[in-house]
């Protein structure tokens, strides 16, 4: 097999640029390490009903609370009154770290520090693209006909806009759902998903939701990070989309994770962490959001991998559960691994959607539904394709609650799900006895002397109420999805 290169390198003059500018014009704070630190202003999150999508451009969107259809004039109209706010920044970039499975973007910012944003989580253009797009930010625009926040795509004129809103995630999170648009159309599954690759040579795919553990397991220091959110997976292999990170950083030590911890220098962004007199980030302080931020470019984590990586091996999928009954790790045949993957269980955790402040439990396809405007069978049957095609094995980790759930229990530690991440990338973890769950019929780990887990499902535990309880709310959710699999 011929090994692609990625594009993978990022541009630091762009970055400097752009980190010197924002200081310049009083943007942020500069913290001893270098880092960046800025608010985002109202909004520090995701504002999920504010997508749009203009109608009748392109087949198979599936219009919902996530993806509003938008008539192209009114697109149109909202672009020209744009138009008189100063843009103190523009440079291009390439989305997907692939030489022909990329587009490039226009990137149109109000602030410089927005401009540093882009430059840190899209990658320097050296590839073919598929396309050009513009993407124009402008958080102090209030449209006339519009609602606060608005991010429209138009798929027509190739362009974004986002308006209302300086919360730099809309920006990466508006060119991932246009890749998830484009790329299926070449049979390209696009993934939520962090990715790493193995001691083996092989990748090892990690899907959940925002809070999960995605980007920090990604960050593991015996395993070398190809990317930590978002990824796409070609006929050649697997590729980030991205060439920077974007880490949740809410109590974050040097000792609980050292790779991000010390990628947080310059030109890093710290967004809404709160800086204490000394100018050093409290990342504590909760008292903005708990959906504190930090963008830095790949290469800020050590023995990072810049390359189309192998087929995965192995793909586990990162479930917060709040009921305690998912067991620590499972393993899933090809018709529990689809129900998994179709219905996303997991919970919100963190605020990284405006207007969810505690911690809910949710059903979201593709653990990130928000970002698949198509059918979902386009995105179901890509999956089924791809791990039948390559015998990938599928994984359930529960880095969630264990006996008790949430209000009786504790939080599986970090430090056991690390062990079983490298247990999986190492293959310790593929001959070692399972038990049967006794309501979900998963195959799970039980401990043993070659890999003692602790805790795992008690036999107390399971003959409560509670446990029934919660076991009945999630097998509902995965009936509803058994009935509509194809796995041939």
């Amino acid at each position: 097999m011929i090994t692609l290169k990625g594009v993978g390198r990022k541009n630091t003059d762009m970055n400097n640029s752009a980190y010197v500018k924002s200081l310049r014009d009083r943007e942020g704070l500069p913290t001893p390490s270098g880092a960046l630190a800025v608010r985002s202003g109202k909004h520090m999150a995701r504002f999920a009903a504010g997508k749009f999508i203009v109608e009748n451009e392109v087949d198979g969107i599936a219009y919902n609370q996530y993806h509003h259809p938008l008539p192209l004039c009114m697109f149109q109209q909202f672009w020209l009154e744009t138009n008189p706010f100063p843009i103190k920044s523009k440079n291009t970039y390439q989305v997907g770290n692939h030489p022909t499975n990329n587009i490039f973007v226009s990137v149109e910012t109000q602030t410089h520090w927005h401009q540093l944003f882009a430059s840190h989580l899209f990658l320097e253009p050296s590839g073919t693209p598929l396309e050009r797009w513009t993407l124009r930010c402008i958080p102090d625009a209030k449209l006339s006909q519009g609602p606060e926040v608005f991010i429209g795509i138009c798929f027509s004129e190739k362009k974004v806009l986002i308006t209302g809103t300086g919360y730099a995630g809309e920006i990466k999170k508006a060119m991932f759902t246009i890749m998830n648009v484009l790329l299926p159309q070449s049979d390209i599954l696009t993934l939520h998903s962090s990715a790493v690759l193995t001691p083996s040579n092989t990748s090892m795919l990690l899907l959940g939701l925002s809070g999960t553990g995605k980007t920090t397991l990604s960050a593991c220091q015996s395993l070398r990070i190809i990317g930590d959110d978002e990824h796409a997976w070609s006929h050649d292999g697997i590729f980030n989309l991205e060439g920077g990170c974007y880490a949740k950083t809410i109590n974050i030590t040097p000792e609980s994770e050292p790779n991000i911890y010390h990628a947080l220098r310059q030109p890093a962004i710290l967004e809404n962490t709160i800086l204490n007199s000394q100018n050093l980030p409290d990342f504590t302080d909760d008292r903005l959001t708990e959906n504190t931020r930090a963008a830095y470019p790949l290469d800020h984590i050590p023995n990072a991998y810049h390359q189309v990586a192998p087929h995965p091996a192995d793909i586990v999928f990162l479930c917060y559960d709040l009921y305690g009954v998912i067991p620590a790790v499972s393993r899933l045949d090809a018709l529990e691994a689809l129900a998994y993957y179709e219905t996303g269980y997991t919970a919100k955790v963190g605020a990284t959607e405006a207007g969810s402040k505690n911690i809910s439990p949710v059903s979201s396809p593709f653990f990130g539904l928000p970002f698949f405007p198509l059918n979902k069978a386009t995105y179901s049957d890509l999956f089924a394709k791809k791990i039948q095609q390559h015998q990938s094995r599928v994984w359930l980790i529960n880095t969630g609650w264990s006996d008790g759930g949430i209000n009786a229990g504790r939080r599986h530690a970090l430090s056991q799900t690390r062990r079983i991440i490298q247990g999986i990338a190492e293959q310790k973890l593929h001959n070692l006895a399972y038990k049967r769950h006794p309501e979900l019929q998963l195959q799970y780990l039980c401990s043993q002397p070659s890999f003692p887990l602790n805790p795992e499902l008690s036999p107390a535990w399971t003959r409560t109420a509670s446990f029934k309880q919660g076991c009945m709310i999630l097998n509902k959710l995965l009936r509803s999805c058994k009935q509509t699999v194809d796995i041939d």
